[in-house]
């Protein structure tokens, strides 16, 4: 599942991410230094591949984890005006099918309940909620929202599936653009793309190779806008007792349907 890869979305992807002017530092699978040249299309960088493995292999031995997300999505106007819209989520889950956030936009505060059945959808705001039966795994379950009722679920690349498959797996070219700063420490910076989007990640550096920050281009809509998050407060071992993971609708709430995705046909997918 790669999501951040299939569609503009929320959410958790990826030709050659370029700096006109600006040499770039590489490093090759020993941490050598190369040219500082960015390769072509069909090329990934070891040293890449090597550090998106190694943070794959650290959060696989994580069952449950826990993470606070800043997003930005850009809209670009006809003008060529660029507009930011933020939002936050706070994401809990565990293995292999509980589920937890919630996420803070200007369309309010929605949270979203994943356990193991049935998938709810909670909007404060407007006091409704709506309910879905889903397989039972998160990746699973994601994947079913998602195709059929186009439900936005926050960093789904992170919580299902393999983190290596994920980032990688759709990349048509990869190469390290050096350590750069981010909020006061230095990261591993990583530029990946295929033939859709361009994407870059921040990989914390020593023992604790999380990701840190992801920003996307896509470069098929017009003006290319960009989607970034930063990724913070990572816990691998938070508390998750059964009861996080339920959905019990305050008594004043009404309950509304998902709405199916229409296909291009005019079909409607059930």
């Amino acid at each position: 599942m790669s999501r951040i890869a299939d569609r503009p979305v929320l959410i958790f992807l990826l030709l050659c991410l370029s700096l006109p002017g600006y040499a770039v530092e590489q490093r090759d699978a020993t941490g050598g230094t190369t040219d500082g040249a960015t390769p072509g299309p069909g090329l990934i960088d070891p040293f890449v591949e090597l550090l998106i493995r190694q943070a794959s292999d650290y959060l696989a031995l994580a069952d449950s984890l826990s993470l606070h997300a800043e997003s930005v999505l850009e809209e670009v106007l006809p003008s060529g005006q660029r507009l930011h819209y933020s939002r936050s989520a706070d994401i809990l889950a565990r293995k292999p099918d509980r589920l937890r956030a919630e996420v803070l936009s200007d369309m309010g505060v929605t949270r979203f309940y994943y356990d193991g059945r049935t998938l709810s959808r909670f909007d404060l705001g407007e006091n409704v909620y709506a309910r879905i039966a889903v397989p039972d795994t998160i990746e699973t379950a994601l994947d079913h929202a998602m195709e059929r009722f186009h439900l936005d679920a926050p960093l789904a690349d992170f919580l299902a599936g393999n983190l290596y498959d994920n980032l990688l797996g759709k990349a048509e070219a990869a190469f390290y653009a050096g350590l750069h700063y981010l909020e006061g420490e230095k990261y591993h910076h990583l530029a990946l793309s295929n033939n859709d989007v361009d994407y870059q990640v921040w990989i914390a550096e020593g023992e604790a190779p999380l990701v840190r920050k992801i920003v996307i281009t896509y470069k098929h809509i017009e003006g290319s806008p960009q989607l970034s998050a930063v990724l913070s407060g990572w816990d691998l071992d938070p508390l998750t007792p059964d009861m996080l993971f339920d959905f019990y609708p305050p008594i004043d709430a009404d309950e509304i349907e998902f709405l199916p995705v229409a296909t291009a046909a005019g079909e409607v997918k059930q």
